[in-house]
């Protein structure tokens, strides 16, 4: 059984500060896994884009019923509280909007503007210019070199260790959740 809309995003503020989504996903991933009511092998709770006016979380989690009216019960539970986790993290829920600049801001950074603008003359003149690819030389300089995963996460053991994945499946057949309602 499934509702005629069957999925969620969480769409926040573009104002949330980095740390502060982070601490959002988390709150989730973790209430998701201490309900008793979850499946815990079907829980995706992702920063899944960047929206015209919100950053996007994408959540699909299973209830661990088939009965209709239990269903909508365990859903509306999940969206409570990822509604009071959102809340407490200090960032809010996005609305359609759009800018409107009535007063001088700050506006943009002047000195990172020129930096940037000062590379790409760089790159024109040094015929480097990764428009529209980059050159096979400049790829090969720094392909796999961003660390992953980031830094003070549990599979973080220094520069050049390969850590086991977790398992997370991508997603699951009704045979192997035995047909479980989906939440999102």
């Amino acid at each position: 059984m499934r509702p005629d809309d069957d999925r969620c995003s969480c769409r926040l503020r573009y104002e949330t500060e980095t740390d502060q989504l982070r601490y959002v996903l988390a709150s989730i991933r973790k209430m998701a896994h201490a309900h008793p009511r979850i499946d815990n092998n079907s829980i995706r709770i992702r920063f899944s884009d960047f929206g015209q006016s919100s950053m996007d979380l994408a959540v699909r989690i299973y209830a661990k019923t088939r009965e209709w009216n239990d269903y909508f019960a365990i859903r509306e539970d999940i969206l409570l509280r990822i509604k009071q986790i959102i809340e407490d993290s200090g960032t809010s829920f996005a609305f359609p909007s759009s800018t409107l600049y009535l007063s001088e801001d700050a506006g943009l950074d002047p000195q990172k503007s020129k930096a940037a603008s000062h590379a790409v003359r760089a790159w024109r003149s040094a015929r480097t210019l990764p428009f529209p690819t980059f050159s096979t030389e400049m790829r090969r300089s720094f392909e796999d070199s961003l660390k992953y995963p980031p830094s003070g996460s549990p599979d973080d053991d220094g520069p050049d260790f390969e850590s086991e994945t977790v398992e997370e499946p991508l997603s699951a057949s009704p045979e192997e959740t035995g047909d479980k309602d989906e939440v999102k």
